[in-house]
Order: structure tokens, then sequence, then C-alpha cells
């Protein structure tokens, strides 16, 4: 075996790194209950958006 111990020291080295790593979810309840609603928004502003673009193309067109 040519790599000797590499592998082993990789591994180490890796786990130590994931472990820095932010792993879990530090919002709050009402936080993440806040952040939840306003990407919400976000995404119906944008999907209304899209809705109006593709009706004016459509009255364009046809």
């Amino acid at each position: 075996m040519t790599r000797g111990n590499q592998r082993d020291r990789d591994r180490a080295k890796n786990n130590k790194e994931q472990s820095k790593k932010k792993s879990k979810n530090e919002l709050t309840g009402t936080e993440f209950q806040r952040k939840k609603e306003s990407d919400a928004a976000k995404m119906q502003a944008k999907q209304k958006a899209e809705n109006v673009g593709l009706q004016i193309l459509c009255t364009r067109f046809h």
C-alpha cells in the first residue's frame, strides 16, 4: 500500500472541517416563520409578475 496512512489523515481532516460547518438552522421559531412568510410573498410576487407577462404576450400574438 503506497499511500500509507494518508487516507486516514485525510478522513480525519475532512471530519474536522465538517464539524466546523454550520449544520443546523439557528433561527428561532418566530424568525423562521417570518422568513418563511417573506419567502412565500416573494415567490407569489414573482409568479404574479410572470403570469402578467405571459398574459401580455398571449394577447399580443392572438
